[in-house]
């Protein structure tokens, strides 16, 4: 990263503007890309990820997010300028080609945007833009393994009712003593009938924690 780029907030700002507005004029000053991985994450992914600064996955990852009206017409340099300049609009599906916004480029109705910007500062962003957002009360985590620890561990944090369902009972036991606070089922989270019977169509969220995507 440049030297020059500051690490204080109103820093980071200060470089978002010049970077829209100077070093960014168009798709032609674009010197990086972007890519997602669609398959399990490999171990060397993750010890490079374990390295990223806090900093770094303190954002929130705004990925296929259909634009609102009102940024229909908008280009990403006024979006900085002069809604908000924490907002980094990382890629733009457009139909079937993938754009990565340069300041001059124009969004359009029917744009599907991935950004990035401080968690604090999502909702804020979203009913700026006329997004309405609504906090789940309730979510159904299918799988129990590390991850799923953390994430229900987090979420009751927050106040959220938490059901896992894990289909090896001697998890399932270890997560109850964990995570007394929530809803541990012993089965198999891929059988249609048990998430039924379990509420899966009345569940605000569901995470898939499986390790398996076909599941």
């Amino acid at each position: 990263m440049d030297d020059k780029f500051k690490t204080d907030s109103d820093g980071i700002k200060q470089s978002v503007r010049e970077y829209y507005g100077k070093e960014l004029q168009g798709n032609k000053d674009l010197k990086t890309n972007a890519c997602c991985c669609s398959g399990k994450v490999g171990d060397e992914v993750k010890a490079v990820m374990a390295l990223i600064d806090d900093e770094i996955l303190d954002r929130f990852y705004g990925c296929g997010s259909p634009i609102p009206p009102l940024l229909d017409g908008m280009t990403v340099a006024h979006l900085g300028r002069h809604i908000t300049n924490a907002v980094l609009i990382c890629v733009v599906q457009r139909g079937a080609e993938l754009h990565i916004p340069g300041g001059d480029f124009q969004l359009a109705k029917g744009d599907i945007i991935s950004f990035v910007c401080p968690r604090r500062m999502t909702r804020s962003f979203l009913e700026c833009i006329g997004v309405k957002t609504k906090r789940v009360s309730n979510t159904m985590i299918i799988g129990g393994g590390k991850g799923a620890y953390y994430l229900g561990n987090q979420l009751i944090q927050m106040g959220i009712s938490v059901k896992i369902i894990e289909i090896n009972r001697a998890r399932c036991e270890e997560l109850s003593t964990l995570l007394p606070n929530a809803i541990v089922i012993n089965g198999d989270g891929t059988d249609e009938e048990l998430l039924k019977e379990e509420g899966i169509e009345y569940a605000e969220s569901v995470v898939a924690l499986t390790g398996i995507d076909e599941e």
